[in-house]
């Protein structure tokens, strides 16, 4: 009866919907994010943390990682400096309450950091960014694609974000 009423419509719409379901089967959650207008979920469960003898000229490297569950605070902090990072990021999270989650660690030269699990996300992240507290000029923001898990080398004068392989 379906075929009857709807006609070459209506295959055409279900060939549209089996397409659709398709691209969301091959492409994850990522497609059907899409398809319903949401912002894809970026996971990152696990870090690691690896200093060089002579990482930020022999001084700790503070270093955050921030998950964030807002797009609006994604672009902003998307643009943000890790010394306008760390020294605003009290009133950021103030000005964005339950929209974003820090884990800190100070990082001294040398110093390797195993493989830890990040504290529950209460929310969807939509973003997740390393900022490392150099003292040499230049950003010092990473932004991080989807991984499970990732390895933050932290060198003389910057640092590099990998995806950990098993």
């Amino acid at each position: 009866m379906f075929k009857a009423v709807c006609g070459k419509k209506g295959a055409a719409v279900r060939r549209f919907a089996v397409a659709v379901a398709a691209v969301a089967a091959l492409q994850g959650c990522s497609a059907a994010d899409w398809v319903l207008g949401r912002p894809p979920k970026v996971q990152v469960d696990k870090i690691q943390l690896l200093a060089d003898s002579d990482a930020n000229g022999r001084r700790p490297v503070p270093v955050d990682v921030v998950r964030v569950g807002n797009l609006a605070l994604a672009d902003q902090l998307a643009k943000v400096p890790s010394q306008d990072w760390f020294a605003n990021r009290a009133q950021i999270l103030r000005d964005n309450p339950r929209s974003a989650d820090i884990v800190s660690w100070e990082v001294v030269p040398g110093q390797r950091i195993g493989l830890r699990e990040l504290p529950p996300f209460d929310g969807r992240v939509v973003a997740v960014f390393v900022f490392a507290g150099y003292t040499t000029p230049a950003d010092h923001r990473f932004r991080v694609a989807s991984d499970d898990a990732v390895v933050v080398h932290l060198l003389k004068d910057t640092f590099t974000v990998e995806t950990l392989t098993p």
